[in-house]
């Protein structure tokens, strides 16, 4: 009976660890990376390069070109990167680590033949000594350190005055000299428990597939700012504790895709939780009277939750002392604002001059208009002491809403005659915030007069047949975070935005290169007549 006892106790022993284990969510691409890493940039290597190979990338002209000063080794690495050693069909990491000494970065990745990453290593660091500890190889420089054994490497570099602020308010240098072989090799011994192989806000990040993906470490970037001791007396270090912004981009077809997560601290957390379920008003974006909008923002914020914010930052005295000289109060703002926010610019075109000139609008929704007084009577001060101010700034106010700009658009705009359902509405459904830019509008006010350079022209061509929008959309607080995403457009539909991007920085390339070779030969044409002037006798 004893022994039966015995082993139910061991069997629920080993059954509460083996799920104590499997309940903890970890991930295998961040076990070489230190949890404290203040940024983090993962490459898929795989996707990446089924997408753009290298032979594309050396045909656009944005790497410098194989001649004759360059060395065998580095002529091979540029015709075929393999020729490193390097796994380019695996991940490949850098990421980015202060610490009291200052900084370094380092790159990390998968080792495919680790005979050819060695003689790169030996050639491209001449001169330094190998050596070997604990089955790592180490080429140590004052600046780099490079070392790797069958499986991956580590080059560490180092950057002294990456975070000279560090424990010194007062902004002096850190003093003493990391040991950079210890440093770099220390991370193949790396505790699981202390790497990023345990974060779980990595461990969702990189369960999503993506080209790119990349993390920053918000609330250590918060610590090591040293305005953070100026903002020592109000709980902003409580609040941005756990603090952390991530990212997947994805080279898609016609668009680049970038999905981000802002993560926060859990009072921040709770705080966006009550006041996260706002969406955009759409009805004041379809009342701007143009159907030809070059630039676009509106978001959706509750009133009630800055003053909360303000409140548990402990500013909320300060505040209301610096609004109280314009006659103001917190609660003056919530009270006359609903939260709705429009600005737009549209119908950009040039006056007679060439200069640009643009229909902008500011509309925000009214929740009191006897409070709204409170806010329009400041405007009104303000403006009698410019007397120009009226001819670029008009405004009106109603019941519904104060809106500012352009005074025959301002007067269309609280008529309420347009109904523009403009296409980016579709994709920000559900959001608290939308950005929005239309390349082609913003170009075309650009586009260079007829009688301009032309290389000008060309660069305006190819941009203009490249790019097409950005939207950023978002907002909401889901899965401990807020949510966000952005496309960036391009013309061509059918092909991956990788390639399209390549293309595009190679064409950019060449062109900026002719226009160089022009200068150089105009300056050397202005300082021989300039020679040549000098020499003519004056009678």
């Amino acid at each position: 009976m004893q022994t039966r006892f015995r082993l139910s106790v061991v069997l629920f022993i080993a059954a509460v660890a083996v799920f104590s284990s499997c309940s903890k969510k970890n991930n295998k691409e961040g076990r070489y990376i230190p949890g404290t890493a203040t940024a983090v940039f993962m490459l898929n290597g795989e996707s990446v390069s089924n997408k753009l190979s290298w032979n594309e990338m050396k045909e656009n002209g944005i790497l410098n070109k194989v001649d004759s000063s360059m060395e065998d080794y580095a002529k091979a690495a540029f015709e075929n990167p393999e020729n490193t050693g390097i796994d380019l069909k695996k991940n490949l990491v850098l990421f980015f680590e202060n610490d009291s000494l200052g900084g370094y970065v380092v790159l990390e990745g998968s080792i495919k033949d680790a005979a050819k990453f060695k003689a790169f290593n030996s050639k491209a660091f001449k001169g330094a000594a190998e050596t070997e500890k604990n089955d790592i190889h180490i080429i140590n420089t004052p600046k780099v350190t490079s070392t790797w054994d069958k499986e991956k490497f580590v080059v560490l570099i180092d950057m002294p005055k990456s975070n000279r602020n560090f424990g010194n308010p007062d902004g002096a240098r850190p003093t003493g000299k990391r040991d950079n072989v210890q440093t770099a090799t220390g991370i193949y011994e790396l505790s699981e428990s202390k790497s990023m192989g345990y974060n779980e806000k990595f461990t969702e990040l990189v369960g999503k597939a993506g080209d790119i993906h990349f993390f920053v470490n918000s609330a250590a970037i918060y610590e090591d700012n040293p305005a953070s001791s100026m903002l020592g007396m109000t709980k902003m270090g409580d609040l941005y504790k756990d603090a952390a912004f991530t990212g997947i981009a994805n080279f898609d077809n016609g668009k680049i895709n970038i999905d981000m997560k802002s993560y926060v601290g859990k009072q921040l957390s709770d705080l966006y939780k009550k006041y996260s379920d706002v969406k955009v008003n759409t009805d004041m974006i379809k009342r701007i009277p143009s159907k030809d909008i070059a630039a676009l923002f509106a978001m959706n914020v509750k009133p009630e939750g800055i003053k909360e914010f303000i409140t548990t930052l402990g500013l909320d005295g300060l505040v209301n002392l610096s609004i109280a000289k314009l006659g103001l109060t917190l609660d003056d703002c919530v009270k006359a604002l609903k939260g709705d926010f429009v600005m737009a610019v549209s119908d950009i075109k040039k006056d007679s001059l060439g200069s640009p000139e643009v229909n902008a609008i500011f509309s925000a929704s009214v929740a009191d208009k006897g409070s709204f007084n409170k806010l329009t009577e400041l405007i009104n001060n303000m403006k009698k002491q410019n007397t120009d101010a009226e001819k670029y700034f008009y405004y009106t106010l109603n019941n519904d809403y104060f809106t500012a700009g352009n005074k025959e658009t301002v007067d269309k705009y609280m008529s309420g005659g347009s109904n523009n359902n403009y296409s980016f509405l579709d994709k920000a459904s559900g959001s608290s915030f939308i950005f929005y830019v239309n390349l082609q509008t913003v170009m075309n006010a650009m586009k260079p007069a007829n009688n301009k350079d032309s290389l000008d022209m060309a660069s305006y061509d190819l941009a203009a047949k490249t790019w097409e929008n950005i939207l950023m959309t978002g907002g909401g607080f889901k899965d401990g975070g807020t949510n966000m995403h952005a496309e960036i457009n391009f013309m061509d539909k059918n092909t991956n935005s990788l390639k399209q991007l390549n293309s595009f920085m190679g064409s950019w390339k060449k062109i900026d290169d002719e226009k160089r070779l022009a200068r150089d030969k105009w300056m050397n044409d202005v300082m021989a007549a300039d020679s040549i002037a000098m020499t003519i006798p004056t009678k």
